[in-house]
């Protein structure tokens, strides 16, 4: 699981390429001449505790224990560092990336089940600093439970059709990760996890394969995960360690 104690910034990351014995790597700049060159990068955010019991963590939502809404939490925090990436990049580079967030799995009164939000959303979401209260999402189900198999599956069909004129496609799983046992705690539905047999089935369901799988989660840079999604993607980016509650800086991963 994440850390929610101090660690240092600069994560333990493994990266690994289950295509090179039939791809050229280039490790300089990235190829801007690819006709119609555009990413769209995804996120599965399962907000779980990460996002609603905010240190002092006690176990208790943090909405239950204020008695009104809070805009605390490493989830909310990754998603403005999200929207201040996207800002600060030039208008041909935002021509060229498209957002799409899949957030939820909290006990936070906007972070019930699951909502679709693209950049446009988020930003206008992020208005007030509380996310989850706008009605500008592509899709909600406020009972669908994130640690599910399916509930991954319908965001991942959903990234399948919105991928169509996309040159590259990324996807980030968000939230605590144990390794070979899963990732992805609910924290509306008890300590269940997406396991690996449930994820590797929810990707070769979505029939879409990616560029990049990362794992912004603990523990998750294993040779049993690699193997659960090797078909799916030609690179992985997981920590093999203990990572900090906040996670990524997604501001940097932007740009």
């Amino acid at each position: 699981m994440k850390r929610a104690s101090l660690l240092p910034t600069i994560l333990s990351l493994t990266v690994l390429c289950f295509s090179c014995s039939t791809m050229e790597i280039n490790t300089g700049k990235v190829n801007s001449n690819i006709e119609n060159d555009k990413t769209l990068f995804s996120i599965y955010m399962v907000g779980g505790n990460l996002e609603d019991d905010v240190k002092p963590r006690n176990g208790i939502a943090d909405e239950k224990e204020k008695g009104g809404i809070s805009v605390a939490g490493a989830g909310s925090n990754d998603l403005r560092e999200l929207i201040e990436g996207y800002k600060n990049l030039s208008d041909q580079q935002k021509s060229n990336l498209d957002i799409l967030v899949g957030f939820g799995g909290s006990r936070k009164e906007g972070w019930k089940g699951i909502k679709y939000a693209d950049m446009d959303c988020l930003i206008r979401d992020s208005q007030d600093r509380y996310f989850g209260n706008d009605s500008c999402y592509s899709y909600q189900d406020e009972k669908a439970n994130m640690a599910k198999e399916d509930t991954l599956e319908a965001f991942l069909k959903f990234v399948k059709i919105k991928s169509g004129n996309h040159s590259r496609k990324v996807i980030d799983l968000w939230d605590h990760g144990f390794a070979y046992l899963g990732m992805g705690q609910d924290s509306n539905n008890g300590n269940n996890l997406i396991n690996l047999n449930s994820l590797k089935k929810a990707f070769k369901n979505s029939e879409l394969k990616f560029d990049l799988i990362s794992f912004d989660a603990c523990l998750m840079g294993s040779i049993e995960v690699a193997n659960a999604i090797k078909n799916f993607a030609d690179f992985m980016v997981a920590s093999e360690e203990l990572e900090p509650g906040h996670g990524w800086n997604y501001n940097d991963f932007v740009s």
